[in-house]
């Protein structure tokens, strides 16, 4: 019953909230059922590839020390909780998938950069000079009609920078 955002912070929140609502809304009769599962994070995660080579190149600082609280959920709990949603899930219905164990991003991130061999970087932001530079970098490229992703996004920043606790 927990509501979708008035307004998601990324072109991928604003698809998916389009999608779910979509689907939630269908009058085919099939029965749908939604898993929000939060971060993934397991061996071969690409998203922690992309931190760690930003952690390589010097690209990447935590914002706010990193002192912000995060919701995980490992793969072998998404494999758990499709199966559980299969089984016992009621249609239209939204679950939240996480581990139950919120962590400091800094905490968490920190531990799986140092299992590959990463150093954690020091280097910190404060979230209210983040929030604008991102944006304006996300002008920059629009602008330039750069193809490539820019070294700084609002939603780059909210992964690590936004408190996300689910009950």
């Amino acid at each position: 019953s927990y509501p979708c955002p008035a307004e998601p912070n990324s072109f991928y929140g604003k698809a998916k909230k389009q999608v779910e609502l979509g689907l939630l809304a269908n009058g085919t009769g099939t029965e749908c059922i939604i898993l929000r599962p939060t971060f993934i994070w397991g061996q071969g995660g690409e998203q922690l590839d992309k931190v760690v080579d930003k952690v390589r190149n010097g690209q990447f600082m935590w914002i706010d020390h990193g002192e912000v609280l995060m919701e995980m959920v490992h793969v072998d709990n998404v494999v758990e909780a499709v199966h559980l949603a299969l089984m016992h899930g009621r249609p239209g219905q939204v679950y939240w998938v996480t581990d139950g164990q919120p962590m400091f991003a800094r905490e968490f991130l920190g531990a799986l950069l140092r299992a590959r061999g990463v150093e954690v970087p020091d280097k910190s932001m404060p979230g209210r000079l983040a929030r604008p530079v991102a944006a304006g970098v996300e002008v920059v490229w629009r602008l330039l009609g750069l193809k490539s992703v820019p070294p700084l996004s609002r939603f780059q920043l909210d992964f690590i920078a936004l408190s996300r606790r689910y009950d």
